[in-house]
């Protein structure tokens, strides 16, 4: 996708989109969530959604997360370090309901809640730089509530009230609202390895995390970059357990290292 600034950093003329809303972007430098039309039907009267304005706190969106069973969108803002989480219907009345893609232009949508860091003496969230998100819906073995955790890498190497943090990718178990701001992470992915991881993509069945590090020193600042592979016992969780991931194989742009 593409689009100029009129579209993406200040959307002063939206697209006319189809109103079912089913395609978010995030917009890094105009700072706002946008809701568009199901890819091959962006047609209709209905302008494309815009979350913006100063109760959104949207500040450096990168990356959004959709959780379409509970209505659900997260966003994770890389100048304000921090992690979001918004509506996808608000009702308009009692009986009509309004989804995201039917929203005016620019609506100002307070966010559910939001995790901050503010790297101070106090902070204890590990958000540094927060660039990816992943959720994980599962049956908790024990209560068999279901369970959902929120993976958020991060990509600023700083320093929190527990030690190092950024370069990891830390767990949030978002089950319950969030009790605050301030709020910790259950576990850190942590490797070594790790430069800058800036994505990743979790293999359930053969239980591989592939995690993209933009590596400055493989090519320099425009080329750098490396994809690493970590294999988990049972589930993603286990590995914040270890304080230094080992992958089991990396790749660039030149070859690959570490596996057979």
């Amino acid at each position: 996708l593409a689009g100029n600034t009129a579209e993406y950093l200040s959307p002063a003329e939206p697209a006319k989109t189809h109103p079912a809303g089913g395609l978010y972007v995030a917009n890094v430098l105009g700072h706002t969530l946008s809701g568009l039309a199901d890819i091959g039907q962006a047609s209709g009267d209905q302008q494309a959604a815009v979350v913006s304005a100063n109760q959104a706190e949207l500040d450096g969106p990168v990356s959004v997360y959709v959780d379409a069973a509970d209505d659900v969108v997260y966003v994770a803002n890389v100048r304000s370090n921090s992690i979001a989480a918004y509506r996808l219907s608000y009702p308009e009345s009692d009986d009509t309901p309004s989804k995201l893609g039917q929203y005016p232009i620019r609506n100002n949508q307070a966010p559910l809640w939001t995790i901050r860091g503010d790297q101070s003496a106090d902070d204890i969230t590990d958000l540094s730089g927060p660039a990816w998100l992943w959720l994980e819906t599962k049956a908790d073995a024990t209560t068999l509530k279901t369970r959902k955790l929120l993976y958020v890498s991060n990509t600023v190497p700083g320093s929190g009230r527990t030690g190092p943090i950024g370069n990891g990718i830390a767990v949030f178990d978002i089950t319950n609202r969030p009790s605050g701001p301030n709020s910790a992470p259950i576990g850190v992915i942590k490797s070594q390895a790790f430069r800058t991881p800036i994505a990743f993509v979790v293999d359930p069945v053969n239980k591989l995390l592939y995690v993209a590090n933009r590596d400055h020193a493989v090519y320099g600042d425009n080329l750098g970059g490396k994809i690493m592979v970590f294999q988990f016992p049972n589930e993603l969780l286990d590995l914040s357990n270890n304080p230094d991931n080992t992958p089991v194989r990396q790749f660039w742009g030149q070859g690959e290292t570490g596996g057979p």
